[in-house]
């Protein structure tokens, strides 16, 4: 359900956040404004898990588990928000954008124009996860398959920052014996050792909460197992929400 506060109030109670654009941060900013970088003018806004009904300029905040940035949104009484992503409405179209939030004498970015996939179909989205590497270093290839007898993970170059997401989806159109994706902080892993948390793979769209992880980590899949089973995995999209 959309929550939309409108005219500086929510159901007569006076508001603890504001929100602008720009495309420069507020040189006066108060406690809980949120600034949208964007030169698009803002009609209108919402806090919402789902997305709402827009027109060109709508800001939707979407909502979500993370705790770090949640504040009250109400001066009087109680009505906690949990923002976790900014999208502006173009006519067409939600598109991710750059957003912080002020508190504590700071601006803090929780929203990046960077809708977080990691992999699609061949895009390995080189500028966020740096490519897609094997256990060696390699550079994997498009088709993003791995066969290999025991443990044979491939990560993400980079170390990504999982603090503003929530969940991690791989899709699976292959997964042969034995394998599994999660997130670890080394590059060096045996199946399931070092994972901060991980997940049995099969086909089909998985997802893995991500949503108590704060801080970088690599985003791994493995094919393997413990015996000398033959195993293997094809994923066509890796992408985090």
């Amino acid at each position: 359900m959309a929550i939309g506060f409108k005219h500086g109030s929510f159901g007569g109670t006076p508001l603890n956040l504001e929100v602008v654009g720009g495309t420069s941060a507020p040189t006066a900013p108060k406690e809980n404004m949120i600034w949208v970088n964007t030169d698009t003018a803002i009609t209108g806004w919402h806090f919402s898990e789902d997305e709402p009904s827009a027109t060109a300029g709508t800001v939707w905040i979407a909502t979500g588990a993370k705790k770090d940035i949640a504040f009250n949104a109400l001066k009087q009484n109680s009505l906690m928000v949990y923002p976790s992503a900014v999208k502006v409405y173009s006519g067409t179209k939600f598109n991710y954008r750059n957003a912080s939030i002020y508190q504590n004498g700071k601006w803090k970015q929780f929203s990046s124009e960077w809708d977080g996939t990691l992999f699609d179909n061949g895009d390995q989205h080189e500028s966020f996860t740096g490519g897609w590497v094997n256990a060696s270093g390699s550079t994997l290839s498009a088709s993003f398959f791995s066969s290999q007898t025991f443990s044979a993970p491939v990560h993400t170059e980079k170390m990504i920052d999982l603090t503003h997401f929530n969940t991690l989806h791989v899709e699976f159109t292959e997964v042969t014996n034995a394998a599994q994706f999660g997130v670890t902080k080394t590059r060096d892993l045996t199946l399931g050792s070092q994972y901060a948390t991980s997940k049995t793979a099969s086909v089909g769209i998985l997802s893995l909460d991500v949503s108590s992880l704060n801080g970088e980590y690599y985003v791994t899949l493995v094919a393997g197992a413990a015996t000398s089973e033959n195993c293997a995995f094809t994923a066509t999209k890796v992408w985090l929400e």
